[in-house]
């Protein structure tokens, strides 16, 4: 059924999202905006719902904070980063 996902195809994609983080650890962006990265690199598509479900399952484990910028949008950005800003 299209935008129905399994739990395995979430632990997948939340797996392969730390790989990458773990290479490219600056990398902060919109939901939006990793769906399109995702694209970009591997080809494919993946659902807005089930990246949504990976960026929180990555907020939970701390790998990534929720940032709101003025006027609404949520950026994701690596833990990290803003733990490295606050002790400058």
């Amino acid at each position: 059924m299209p935008g129905r996902f399994t739990s395995a195809e979430v632990t997948e994609l939340t797996r392969e999202i730390k790989e990458y983080l773990c290479v490219h650890r600056n990398v902060a962006d919109t939901l939006e905006g990793w769906v399109t990265r995702w694209r970009v690199n591997h080809g494919e598509c993946v659902e807005l719902a089930r990246m949504e479900l990976v960026m929180e399952q990555l907020c939970r484990e701390k790998i990534l904070k929720k940032r709101i910028l003025h006027g609404g949008t949520t950026l994701y950005v690596p833990a990290q980063i803003i733990s490295e800003r606050n002790q400058d």
